[in-house]
């Protein structure tokens, strides 16, 4: 398929077709770079995909979690058997068995935010249950409780749980406390509640603000090549499972070494991050938009068949083109669109993509091509 900018008329066939033209050994040619090229890729995909099956930060803090509270709880299981405190040492050995287990579930399938929620309950609970068994006593185990809900949970989640746990101790202990020991146990809970929160919101600001520096191109504020690959992966599946359509566009700015060249590569730059400014004032919100490498970008449009992502495509060409982003001409970009197709892999689709995007510069730029 073939569509020309210009004076924006159409060139060769109308309306929508499929181009074919490509000369065997021109296509040869190219399809031995583009191979070696994408195995390039994927091998840093695939070296980054093996960091990412390491156990999480989180994962390992909800590991260290749980054999932390499983040596301090055991030994008093086992003392309190041998002294034939037979109820709360059932109580403990029970929550030993019931957090190993836990540990366990998360190391084999990997459900952290179940295995937290779980783990909280557990926590608290057993807490609430043996001061009302033991007593006042062993109210100083409310402050380790309650510190790790905060790196179990969610902050706010983490200060309800807790809000929740210190009622129940309220219930307990107030019948049994004198009013000073009580208001001093609830006051530094109160306390210990409210640095943990603080320091809890601000931890998962800086989280949030990492992760997503981690995914973005640091120049044009697109996604980058590791949220592509997690972005294709995850269309592949949905298609898989759900069925749901799912287009692929790539854009290639025409003669960017020129502008390089004439201007410098900050005004290049300049010109990425416009364009790409440009770019994401058009697409949708459900739109997925990376810089592939250089002036290359791609679009993934989920739930878009492949006419509609042609519209797009010839859009965003003619949006580009009558933009002035360039002084003295105007800037051009080529596009290749591909529709996801059954069976089809993330590398085959981007490779269908590409292979269109390829005949758009080959057969003269500023054009928009469907692949086969």
């Amino acid at each position: 398929m073939e569509m020309s900018g210009g004076k924006n008329h159409v060139v060769g066939l109308p309306a929508v077709s499929v181009y074919m033209d490509v000369r065997k050994s021109s296509h040869a040619s190219w399809r031995g770079s583009f191979r070696q090229k994408f195995c390039l890729d994927r091998a840093y995909m695939d070296k980054q995909k093996l960091l990412l099956t390491k156990r999480t930060p989180q994962e390992s803090l909800v590991l260290m979690l749980s054999v932390l509270a499983v040596i301090g709880i055991l030994p008093f299981a086992i003392l309190r058997f041998a002294r034939h405190e037979t109820l709360v040492a059932s109580l403990d050995l029970g929550l030993v068995v019931g957090i190993a287990a836990m540990s366990a579930y998360l190391c084999r399938t990997r459900e952290l935010r179940m295995i937290s929620i779980i783990n909280t309950i557990f926590y608290s609970g057993g807490m609430v249950l043996v001061i009302y068994l033991k007593g006042e006593s062993l109210a100083y185990w409310a402050f380790p409780v309650m510190i790790a809900s905060f790196f179990l949970l969610k902050p706010k989640e983490a200060a309800l749980s807790n809000t929740v746990t210190m009622l129940a101790l309220i219930y307990v202990l107030i019948q049994h406390v004198t009013p000073l020991n009580f208001a001093t146990i609830f006051v530094n809970l109160l306390i210990v509640n409210l640095f943990s929160y603080v320091f809890a919101v601000r931890m998962h600001q800086q989280h949030d603000s990492l992760s997503q520096q981690a995914s973005k191109d640091f120049l044009t504020g697109a996604g980058n090549r590791l949220a592509l690959e997690t972005q294709l992966d995850e269309a592949v599946t949905s298609f898989q499972h759900s069925k749901v359509v799912a287009s692929l566009l790539l854009l290639d700015i025409d003669h960017f070494k020129s502008i390089n060249d004439t201007h410098g590569h900050g005004f290049g730059d300049d010109i990425l991050v416009r364009l790409s400014a440009l770019i994401q004032s058009r697409i949708r919100s459900s739109d997925a938009f990376f810089r592939y490498g250089g002036e290359e970008f791609v679009v993934i449009a989920m739930g878009a068949d492949l006419d509609a992502t042609v519209k797009l495509a010839e859009e965003l060409r003619h949006l580009v083109q009558v933009s002035r982003l360039l002084p003295e001409r105007e800037l051009t970009v080529s596009l290749g669109v591909a529709e996801l197709q059954e069976g089809e892999s993330s590398a085959d689709w981007l490779n269908r993509a590409d292979a269109a995007l390829y005949d758009a510069k080959r057969s003269g730029r500023n054009m928009t091509r469907v692949a086969d």
